[in-house]
């Protein structure tokens, strides 16, 4: 992999994915710590078990691509909610064949060809490690409008704006947490490139 560009969308991808499936993984622990401090649990008359169980059921349907029913235990969902949560598991999707697709360039050249894949050059590490950071002034402003943005580019629909008496499960996935979650994923997408600027000063 000898061509810049090819390099570069390597790594950016692959910070992408880590930063995602990172940030999923975390996702638990982090509504956790959310339910406690902001006890939404009881919002939906569950227990932090229960709640976590909802959203275990959840998180399965998004990003199990066999999957094709969302059932939570205890809480119901709209007609707009299940199509918002279908939009959003063809976007997990699309994030697992880019991670397949990922992974076989990386067995390729690193297991079959036995070729270290060419290193980023530090310019260009640098370049993606402080292109994130030009949206943390503007999100931690107000979070909200940024959160709206984002919402507004993905989706070609408004049904991800959910009504808490037909779509409970938004009352533990409040906007802290989603701000956590996006803190997660620009720590994670930031150490990736430290990493690499490590590696480079050895």
């Amino acid at each position: 992999m000898k061509n810049k560009l090819s390099i570069v969308i390597y790594n950016f991808v692959a910070a992408i994915l880590l930063s995602l499936w990172g940030t999923i993984l975390l996702s638990w622990p982090i509504l956790l710590v959310m339910m406690i401090a902001q006890r939404t649990n009881k919002l939906i008359h569950l227990s932090l078990f229960g709640a976590l169980k909802n959203y275990s059921q959840l998180m399965s349907y998004l990003i199990n691509p066999v999957s094709d029913k969302l059932q939570m235990s205890d809480l119901q969902s709209s007609l707009n909610g299940l199509i918002h949560f279908k939009d959003c598991k063809n976007l997990f999707s699309i994030a697992l064949m880019l991670g397949c697709i990922w992974l076989f360039i990386f067995l390729y050249f690193e297991i079959w060809k036995k070729k270290k894949i060419v290193s980023l050059p530090h310019s260009y590490t640098i370049c993606l490690l402080l292109l994130p950071l030009i949206v943390v002034p503007f999100s931690m402003g107000n979070f909200t409008n940024l959160f709206i943005l984002f919402h507004r580019a993905i989706f070609t629909n408004n049904n991800w704006l959910f009504n808490p008496d037909t779509d409970p499960i938004i009352l533990i996935l409040t906007e802290e947490f989603f701000a956590a979650c996006s803190a997660t994923f620009l720590l994670i997408y930031e150490l990736y490139f430290v990493r690499l600027l490590i590696k480079k000063g050895r």
